[in-house]
């Protein structure tokens, strides 16, 4: 939660007023934010708008209403020791969420170099209408000293891939924020979404082939059930750099084992599941980088796949 100390008061004559200087008189955080007003020094008895009766309170925007952007005027009247009122002069706070894609824009992989994606709306205040900066940084390169990075800046929702720049790459996959730019300053990110760019059929004797074409891992070779192979695995994102999510489904809905073992051959994860398709988070099990195996039992029935882990 970002804090920011706002003195509405320094001065410690009774009668003095707040100089505050900020876009339109305001004080913006990230949502959740934290704001800690502080009233001048010099009164006996203190009342914001808010019900608060001490000389310094937090005001807290929680976005609990829903809003992307919340504002709040927030006053304070204080009295002397003869309980003759000084009306202060208030303080407008804003608070933008983080927005994020829109989730049927999430979690895609055969997007083409002409397709767009969309934000989560942020709302205009007064005359400041948000620009909406969209970062993408490849899954394969982050956290190995080299952060190849993208942005796309627009003054809509959306964003064509074509206008990132430097041009994404086709076969990668890529981490994807939204943060909001108003009045030219940057605010927070939401939470990362991943994509798929160009994603296309092709040759993996490693395990990694993506042989439907839509930009996960596939692996049929060592199926043990010949060519009728009932048991599909998508694996994504494959490479992967921090989070790892695999999802199984299988025409037969008979009980599944699904087991992973690290590069050392050691059992690191096992699970049956006997509903479908089988959507699991895994990435907690990878510690170190290397190229794991996962094995599907089901009805006497074997299959097994690569995850790499960078």
């Amino acid at each position: 939660m970002k804090k920011l100390i706002i003195a509405l008061l320094l001065i410690s004559s009774v009668n003095s007023f707040a100089q505050i200087t900020a876009p339109h008189g305001i004080f913006t955080g990230c949502k959740p934010a934290s704001f800690t007003l502080i009233g001048p020094t010099g009164y006996d008895r203190y009342e914001w708008s808010n019900g608060a009766t001490s000389r310094q309170i937090e005001y807290i925007m929680d976005g609990s209403s829903g809003a992307i952007l919340d504002t709040a005027t927030v006053g304070l009247t204080c009295y002397d020791a003869n309980n003759v009122a000084y009306v202060q002069q208030p303080v407008v706070l804003r608070s933008i969420k983080e927005p994020e894609l829109l989730s049927n824009f999430n979690g895609k992989y055969d997007y083409s170099i002409n397709d767009s994606i969309k934000s989560q709306l942020v709302l205009t205040y007064q005359s400041s209408a948000p620009q909406y900066v969209f970062t993408f940084i490849q899954t394969d390169a982050k956290g190995k000293g080299s952060n190849p990075i993208s942005r796309c800046v627009s003054n809509t929702r959306w964003c064509n891939l074509s206008n990132a720049t430097p041009a994404l790459k086709n076969g990668k996959f890529y981490y994807v924020t939204v943060h909001a730019r108003v009045d030219n300053v940057n605010y927070c990110k939401g939470n990362y979404s991943i994509i798929g760019l160009g994603i296309k059929s092709k040759d993996d004797h490693d395990g990694h082939g993506d042989n439907d074409g839509n930009g996960d891992s596939d692996d049929h070779n060592n199926d043990l059930v010949g060519s009728s192979n009932p048991i599909e695995i998508s694996t994504y994102p494959n490479p992967s750099y921090k989070d790892c999510r695999i999802i199984v489904d299988s025409d037969d809905k008979s009980p599944m084992d699904i087991s992973i073992y690290n590069i050392e051959g050691k059992l690191i994860y096992r699970e049956a599941f006997e509903s479908f398709p089988v959507n699991q988070e895994v990435s907690n099990y990878f510690n170190n980088p290397g190229t794991y195996k996962m094995v599907i039992t089901q009805n006497g029935k074997v299959k097994t796949s690569s995850i790499e882990r960078l």
